[in-house]
């Protein structure tokens, strides 16, 4: 039961239906089911695992969720600081549902393929929106495609597609069917269309930066359909993005000279500001818009940098492991990349590590120009690459105990072969 409440939770932080269906916004439906599925593993008699790795990464995880709420509490308002408990600990229910729960490659394809689903409604959705709505709708902002709830603005939604694309990828290297492979054509499309309508400077550079190293290291298209795909595919999705991006009235080139660079720039010093007020807890959990204008931006605006508005508003601590979590999971997913090539080289934990490894570098590259510390897709790559730290133990002790049984039935073999009449009488 805890398995499929986490699918489900899953689909959920992505779908979002409390924001696509106001009327269930007061069930608080996410929380609701995350809440029952952690009760539900808590519930679960636990068997002990002598070959469970440590967790490093859930400390990280569990010390970045305290941060946003020591963050807070020096306004010494309860409301907020129960608001930022709540808000901040959902994320870290994902994490652990996830790390716990998926404990098997078909797992983790159940659970992926449940949240690239809705991350494909997300972007079929802002697809339609485009083609059928007016200009003014609230998700065509100066002709910018955007979703609504948590992606409501054209890089949040540049950024999931980003994220999604090698991993609807790697689907094609993993499903056996060839039909099975056709359909993941589809929502790589919607992907790719719908980060284009963004016309979000680091989403396109994002897209063709995991599209490249997605198709370099694709085995379902073999080494020359990887390139003949490759250089084309990069060379289209600059092309036709530098095109949209001069309908742009704030940013008509990638030259860092127009408007809307410059107001990064403002941004990042007022958050340098920030922490040097305040550098062990920063200025608050979600306070840096509010307080930029203080701090030497001129206006209210975001950080458009993810660890800049890490650090403004968490402080040293906050900042510390953010960063902790980023290099501890790109840590985790090549240490075991290197393993499950030596031990499974052909399969799907391997190819797993790839995908969600590649999804983290478009992560980390997107974030450089947009704030998304709180996004539910860090949560679930890292989540995963734990999950995959556990499942290697168990394999590597399958894989020592047929090496084990191999070698037993070799020395066997020769034993017999030794004591065998033809051998006898040739001694």
């Amino acid at each position: 039961m805890a398995y499929v409440l986490t699918v489900i939770f899953g689909f959920f932080a992505i779908f979002q239906p409390g924001v696509l269906w106001p009327a269930l916004a007061p069930s608080r439906p996410l929380f609701l089911v995350g809440l029952l599925g952690l009760l539900a593993w808590l519930l679960t008699p636990k068997q002990p695992d002598p070959l469970r790795p440590r967790a490093r990464l859930s400390y990280f995880v569990t010390g970045f969720v305290i941060a946003q709420v020591l963050s807070v509490l020096q306004f010494f308002y309860v409301p907020m600081v129960i608001e930022t408990a709540l808000k901040r600990g959902v994320f870290l229910i994902g994490y652990q549902l996830v790390s716990s729960q998926v404990n098997s490659t078909q797992r983790l394809k159940v659970y992926w393929g449940a949240v690239l689903a809705a991350a494909t409604w997300l972007a079929g959705h802002a697809i339609f929106i485009y083609h059928t709505q007016p200009l003014p709708h609230p998700q065509l902002v100066g002709g910018r495609l955007s979703s609504y709830g948590a992606y409501s603005g054209a890089n949040d939604l540049a950024l999931i597609t980003v994220c999604a694309w090698p991993l609807a990828f790697k689907f094609m290297d993993i499903q056996k069917g060839s039909f099975s492979k056709v359909i993941v054509v589809l929502p790589l499309i919607a992907f790719l269309y719908a980060d284009l309508r963004t016309l979000s400077r680091a989403g396109l550079i994002g897209l063709s930066l995991v599209m490249g190293l997605s198709l370099l290291r694709g085995r379902a298209l073999g080494r020359m359909g990887r390139w003949v795909l490759l250089i084309p595919a990069v060379i289209v999705v600059v092309i036709l993005g530098s095109k949209l991006l001069l309908t742009r009235g704030d940013a008509q080139d990638f030259s860092g000279r127009d408007e809307s660079v410059q107001h990064r720039f403002e941004a990042w010093w007022a958050g340098y500001q920030m922490l040097k007020s305040s550098p062990l807890i920063g200025v608050g959990s979600g306070n840096f818009a509010d307080l930029s204008d203080d701090f030497g931006a001129g206006r209210k605006i975001q950080a458009h940098n993810t660890i800049v508005k890490v650090f403004a508003e968490g402080g040293i601590i906050g900042g510390v492991c953010y960063l902790g979590i980023i290099i501890t999971a790109f840590q985790i997913l090549y240490r075991n990349w290197k393993r499950f090539k030596r031990i499974k080289p052909d399969g799907a934990e391997y190819l797993w590590a790839e995908a969600l490894g590649i999804s983290l570098i478009g992560f980390c590259f997107n974030t450089m120009f947009s704030v998304k510390a709180h996004e539910w897709f860090l949560y679930m790559v890292v989540a995963s690459a734990t999950a995959l730290d556990r499942l290697y133990a168990r394999e590597a002790l399958i894989f020592a105990l047929q090496t084990e049984e191999s070698l037993k039935a070799l020395a066997g073999g020769s034993a017999a072969a030794e004591g065998a009449p033809g051998v006898q009488s040739a001694r």
